[in-house]
């Protein structure tokens, strides 16, 4: 916006000057100026001079506004005045709402077209893992213009319901952040299985006791990582679980993770179910979260700011809808 401004005003400024320097040379006054007062006494228009100008002011900027509006359309539609403000606010405040329309909506309503026309769809298709990766990928960049700071993103899917109000989840796509490429010696690999448990009176409490021997005797026999945050977002109706210092929380007992070296990749992380909104969560919905969409970094204090919760909502809002074409499909092809 800036830049168009600064051209226009550049162009302004060249043709005023030729005109002067004409005005100047033809009527051999000193200046335009001059010229222009003879003029307008002449004509006996010299008090109508203020609303001549702020009429030319006023049709130069509706022009002005109009042709934007067009520039900005869709099919030859102007966009509206709302909208063109929206679109200014956004560009000087470099906020994040233009991006997820240009990039994140536009990545997710083709994937779906895609889907739609496929008579079988699976989660091991390439091309949808590809996307997958991509719109990951496109979560952390448009994070990244909140915080400062980019995130390693990942898509944990729950595959089945185990005995004693357990679910077992696992990794299904990861974007990992350059900063994670470059500090960390080894990567995070997309292996490993989890194992997520609903606690039926948190919603009461408004947190989960961390219960170590929970987590170490679940790990013993078939190798699952326990987290008391993924517990927290599959039971609770708030479902989603942010900490800006893990740290911290570790030493209040407000997390832990069975996997020891978690604090080499992140001490802040979000997390979000990929699940249908509602308002309260009786214990039979957990069936309708599909999984989790994380984000995490080894900044401390980095989802401070308050649009990255509902950033990273209606990210995963956008997810569940993507995912539940998919496990529709599948319930078509089963019957």
């Amino acid at each position: 916006m800036k830049n168009y401004i600064n051209i226009l005003l550049s162009i302004f400024l060249c043709l005023f000057t030729g005109w002067s320097n004409i005005c100047s040379i033809c009527s051999g006054q000193e200046s335009a100026i001059s010229f222009l007062i003879e003029l307008w006494e002449d004509l006996r228009i010299k008090k109508l001079l203020p609303y001549i100008n702020c009429g030319t002011v006023a049709f130069v900027i509706y022009i002005f506004i109009n042709w934007i509006r067009m520039k900005l359309g869709v099919r030859k539609v102007k966009c509206s005045v709302t909208c063109l403000i929206c679109y200014i606010l956004n560009s000087l405040k470099n906020n994040s709402e233009y991006y997820i329309h240009q990039s994140l909506y536009h990545k997710k309503y083709s994937l779906l077209k895609v889907l739609r026309n496929k008579k079988v769809i699976q989660y091991e298709d390439i091309v949808l893992q590809n996307t997958i990766e991509e719109y990951l990928r496109l979560c952390n960049d448009i994070i990244y213009k909140l915080i400062g700071t980019d995130c390693s993103v990942n898509v944990k899917l729950i595959n089945s319901k185990l005995k004693n109000e357990y679910f077992e989840a696992s990794t299904y796509k990861r974007y990992t952040s350059e900063t994670e490429k470059k500090n960390c010696e080894t990567p995070r690999l997309s292996g490993g299985m989890f194992k997520i448990k609903f606690h039926e009176k948190v919603n009461s409490s408004k947190s989960i006791t961390c219960v170590k021997n929970d987590i170490v005797n679940t790990n013993t026999r078939k190798n699952y990582i326990r987290n008391s945050a993924y517990d927290y977002v599959i039971s609770s109706n708030v479902r989603y679980w942010i900490s800006n210092d893990l740290q911290s929380d570790v030493k209040k007992d407000k997390f832990l993770c069975s996997n020891e070296n978690w604090d080499k990749f992140y001490n802040s992380i979000a997390i979000f179910t990929i699940a249908p909104p509602t308002e309260n969560k009786p214990k039979e919905e957990c069936q309708n979260i599909i999984g989790l969409l994380i984000f995490d970094t080894l900044k401390s204090h980095a989802f401070i700011n308050k649009k990255c919760k509902y950033m990273m909502g209606l990210m995963a809002h956008m997810l569940y809808e993507l995912f539940n074409v998919i496990e529709q499909n599948k319930e078509k092809c089963q019957i």
